[in-house]
């Protein structure tokens, strides 16, 4: 699972680290450590500038499956328009809302302390569903959906500098091996995003059919 693959990731870059710092006259060692945190800010402000622009946006998908559809017979191309619609709305979607999720709780591991593995990943399916639902709301939504999913993570990130003490590799690894006992919940967060986009773009279509958008 993607988990396991950042595991090892870590793992890895962990004792590269290591064998670095061992290697480099200590005149230096501050320096390097400086431009590792350097690095890391940079990678995770791109993060969070992916983050908030693809999951504050309603229509997250520019796909236009319905491009494909060729039938004639008008019976058949509504048919195939919402089985399109189902692909690109109700499976795609979701799934690349949950690998949002996966990654942002990888974060989380790393910037938050004193709380257990499944209460991380509760914060984070919370989090990731109440942008997704403000993304929804007729108007101002999309806006405060993209704030939203930009300050949270920044917020992390301040929290994370001023107290450098929370990242440790020993309680992150031992956080990474816990979650082979959480593919179960894992995968009924995957289950809950699809049932919720699929409430919320119901509801957008009633909306739109009925006009309250437009009020």
């Amino acid at each position: 699972m993607i988990f396991d693959i950042f595991y090892n990731i870590f793992y890895n870059i962990e004792k590269f680290y290591d064998v670095v710092i061992s290697s480099v006259p200590p005149l230096f060692k501050d320096y390097l450590l400086i431009f590792g945190i350097a690095l890391v800010i940079v990678i995770y402000s791109v993060f969070v500038w992916k983050f908030y622009r693809f999951l504050g946006t309603k229509n997250l998908l520019e796909l236009n499956l319905s491009q494909y559809n060729k039938y004639k017979h008008q019976t058949a191309y509504k048919i195939f328009s919402i089985f399109l619609y189902f692909l690109e709305y109700i499976i795609i979607l979701p799934f690349l809302v949950f690998l949002w999720f996966l990654v942002f709780s990888i974060f989380l591991i790393f910037m938050i302390e004193n709380l257990t593995l499944k209460t991380l990943l509760t914060i984070s399916i919370a989090i990731i569903t109440a942008i997704r639902i403000m993304a929804y709301i007729p108007k101002y939504g999309e806006s405060v959906a993209k704030e939203v999913a930009k300050l949270l993570p920044l917020t992390l990130l301040v929290i994370a500098i001023s107290n450098p003490a929370i990242i440790s590799f020993e309680r992150i690894f031992v956080q990474f091996k816990e979650i082979a006992n959480f593919y179960t919940t894992i995968l009924s967060y995957l289950l809950f995003i699809i049932v919720i986009e699929v409430i919320l773009r119901f509801f957008d279509l009633v909306f739109d059919i009925i006009g309250i958008k437009e009020k």
